[in-house]
């Protein structure tokens, strides 16, 4: 039916990439309808069955009912459920790119990267997923910006040497769409020395995405021959772009190789809109790091003036507050807070009434061998966060669900397992250039011990303030973002209008 309204043809071509789309997407809208249809009767009726609708507090742990809609709390549980089997399913169908001819597909990714919001192309799970698809599948058309390998131990004095740490990459573009670019990472610690790998930069992401957070970019595990490599460097050479195109590649290629001779390394998307860095000595007054504050007096200041919102605040104090808060807290779940030393990007947006959004880019340093709280005190029960009591409820709220789902060890949604369900079909020879695993199961339990904390830490403030001075709805929460249904039947409605035209 899809092709059909799309004005298709339908002889085959490019099939196995429609069924990603429609398998992955249509679990999740399936669902999602069938949720708001009964949620909808439910709160029309007034009863279940007889009894009263069950409140938000039967998902919350300590049963303090959250300020949310019951019908996010069931949007959040279904993505949840169904984010997993989205990324098996671009791992699982290999086929061509459809985003290339005038379709659903491509009218729909269209929109998600001219999208005006920021949050649309994050939050949206169909963007989502064909964002990933196009990563993954894209076929290179070609490659600039490329950084030689560089161990730490041949740094000092290395001509080669562009940045502090390097690890290699390169800037992809993509044949016949010119909306889709990546950055390709590649290479490991254990290669390099330089403390940065390649697979915690698509861990990140799914906590990203889990998490409710919406600030990163889509992220895909990707290899490539060495003779690939080697084509590119030679084409940037020709072409004048960069004389050392070759050497660069066969660094990756002698320090980067897997052992099936294959070259793994992360896709990471290139946002669609500009972002820009704030320098560390710039980042106030539009950013506060927490762990930097050196004295109560500087805390209680923060606290009485920029932390001091309420619901009835101007929107774009609240933002702030809450992209500030929601970026430690993504510090705390990925393991590492380096990225406040000097990788801290946000979105040039330009809104009006609104706080530009910070981009979470650059975790490959992240890390679940220990728990956070046992490497830093950046984030802790006694610190900062804990004063100023502000969170972001979406979040908060999308932890809850997942830590929820797995109480009582019975194999539920903790976000540790679900990462781990997510990541268990990449292939073979990428898994084994992470010495034989992808994420296992004592980084999952170490990911879930800092969920624990981040949780118990909200209690607390909630305890004593209460949640409507604590909890504050996100600008990117909004249930539309999830709801894509919407969004399905308008852009089925522009894409009929190829037929006619």
């Amino acid at each position: 039916a899809m092709r059909r309204n799309a004005g298709e043809r339908e002889d085959g071509s490019g099939v196995g990439g429609r069924r990603l789309i429609f398998a992955a997407g249509l679990l999740f809208l399936l669902g999602v309808l069938a949720t708001l249809i009964i949620s909808l009767m439910r709160s029309n009726a007034g009863v279940d069955g007889g009894r009263t609708p069950a409140p938000i507090s039967a998902i919350h742990r300590t049963g303090r009912p959250l300020p949310s809609d019951p019908r996010i709390v069931d949007l959040d549980l279904r993505f949840v459920r169904t984010f997993p089997r989205i990324a098996r399913a671009v791992e699982r169908v290999a086929s061509e790119t459809v985003l290339t001819k005038p379709s659903f597909e491509k009218e729909y990714w269209t929109r998600c990267w001219k999208e005006k919001d920021f949050f649309r192309i994050h939050a949206d799970p169909l963007c989502t997923t064909m964002w990933m698809r196009q990563l993954k599948y894209g076929q290179v058309e070609k490659v600039s910006n490329l950084l030689a390998v560089i161990p730490k131990a041949e740094e000092k004095g290395n001509k080669d040497k562009e940045k502090p740490q390097q690890s290699g990459g390169m800037k992809v573009a993509f044949k016949g769409h010119e909306l889709t670019v990546g950055y390709w990472k590649p290479c490991l610690d254990d290669a390099t020395g330089n403390g940065e790998s390649w697979w915690p930069e698509v861990i990140a992401f799914m906590i990203d995405r889990l998490g409710g957070f919406y600030h990163t970019p889509a992220v895909v595990p990707r290899s490539f021959s060495p003779e690939e490599l080697r084509r590119w460097g030679r084409d940037l050479q020709e072409r004048g772009e960069d004389e050392y195109g070759l050497h660069k590649m066969e660094t990756a290629i002698e320090l980067c190789s897997t052992k099936d001779g294959m070259v793994a390394g992360a896709m990471v998307g290139w946002e669609n809109f500009d972002i820009e860095l704030l320098k560390h000595h710039h980042y106030w007054p539009r950013f506060v790091r927490f762990g930097e504050l050196e004295n109560s007096t500087q805390v209680e200041q923060l606290r009485t003036t920029l932390f001091d919102i309420t619901t009835a605040s101007p929107r774009k104090q609240i933002d702030k507050v809450l992209e500030i808060v929601s970026i430690h807290l993504f510090c705390m779940l990925t393991g590492t807070f380096s990225r406040l030393d000097h990788n801290l990007f946000y979105a040039k947006t330009h809104p009006v009434d609104s706080f530009e959004p910070f981009v979470y880019i650059d975790n490959d340093r992240s890390g679940w061998r220990r728990t956070t709280l046992a490497r830093t005190h950046e984030l802790h029960e006694d610190g900062p966060a804990s004063v100023f009591c502000k969170f972001p409820a979406g979040i908060i709220r999308r932890l809850r669900v997942m830590q929820r789902q797995g109480e009582g060890g019975g194999g539920g949604h903790t976000l540790g397992r679900l990462i781990q369900d997510a990541t268990r079909l990449y292939a073979p020879a990428e898994t084994e250039s992470t010495r034989g695993r992808f994420f296992t199961s004592k980084e999952a339990k170490v990911l879930d011990q800092d969920v624990e904390f981040v949780l118990r830490l909200v209690d607390r403030c909630v305890e004593r303030h209460g949640e409507e001075r604590v909890l504050f709805e996100e600008a990117w929460a909004a249930p539309e973002y999830l709801d894509v249904m919407a969004n399905v039947a308008d852009v089925f409605n522009m894409v009929g209008a190829y037929r006619s035209s």
